[in-house]
């Protein structure tokens, strides 16, 4: 079994785990606020690994026009049974690997969105950006959040002990474990994720961490148990999440990069 049986177990209750979560409404918030730094209405945007479509339906909402793709069954299943998805004329589903993007419905794509690590279950990121590229508008933008092989707040646990626990990224690879279900997952440093899109003409525009010191998903009853610490973390985090090496040291971190203007017309 894979990464998207796994996902599509997860889907029944995925949204229901989502409302109720702090950790993760702000994670998701911190994202949209990045991604809002650069999109436009009337962006045509691939989002990739849509999952429920909870950030696909939210940028819908303001106007962008969303192709939403996911290679878990369960998930786009979740999302076609909600009304807003019915009444969202500029929104499209596809049910598609990141690894087969070849077969993408669409072209034209001016930005390009994939959410909270989903392609970390793909250690060639390559061969996802040898995909996209005929599918993508002259301008276009990538806003990728992934996961690093070194996460600060893991790092501190090996103060209480937890050696397996706070080095488990730095072999550049672990195998995840969810809803019954084990696969790969790879980790991506943002400096190579820098150089791969240089190397298919785009630039890196901006980079920040997530969860440098601001609780981990899987701290929620933490987070829940000291707000003031979790409020003065928050503040620590803008602080120095955009500044390197910070900007590569969270849990998560958000790269996003446009195509140069002498890429544009090739």
């Amino acid at each position: 079994m894979s990464a998207t049986e796994a996902f599509s177990r997860q889907s029944v209750y995925f949204d229901t785990l989502e409302e109720k979560h702090r950790v993760l409404t702000y994670l998701r918030a911190q994202v949209r606020a990045h991604v809002r730094r650069f999109i436009e209405p009337g962006d045509f945007m691939l989002e990739l690994n849509a999952g429920t479509g909870l950030d696909a339906l939210y940028w819908v909402k303001r106007g962008v026009r969303v192709h939403a793709t996911d290679a878990a069954e369960g998930m786009l299943k979740q999302l076609h049974q909600k009304k807003e998805y019915s009444s969202a004329g500029r929104m499209t589903v596809e049910y598609l690997d990141f690894t087969r993007i070849e077969h993408l419905q669409y072209k034209g794509f001016s930005y390009v969105f994939s959410n909270f690590g989903g392609l970390n279950c793909t250690a060639n990121l390559e061969a996802v950006m040898d995909g996209l590229m005929p599918f993508l508008a002259a301008e276009a933008t990538i806003t990728w959040v992934l996961m690093p092989p070194f996460c600060l707040r893991e790092a501190l646990k090996l103060l209480r002990g937890r050696w397996r626990y706070a080095s488990r990224r730095w072999r550049g690879h672990t195998t995840a474990h969810l809803e019954g279900v084990h696969f790969p997952v790879y980790y991506h440093a943002p400096g190579k994720v820098k150089r791969l899109f240089q190397s298919y003409g785009f630039e890196t525009v901006a980079l920040e961490a997530m969860s440098l010191l601001y609780p981990l998903p899987e701290e929620e009853e933490w987070a829940k148990k000291h707000p003031l610490l979790t409020r003065w973390c928050s503040y620590l985090d803008s602080k120095l999440r955009h500044r390197m090496p910070w900007a590569a040291w969270g849990d998560h971190y958000i790269i996003t990069a446009r195509r140069k203007k002498q890429y544009a017309c090739v």
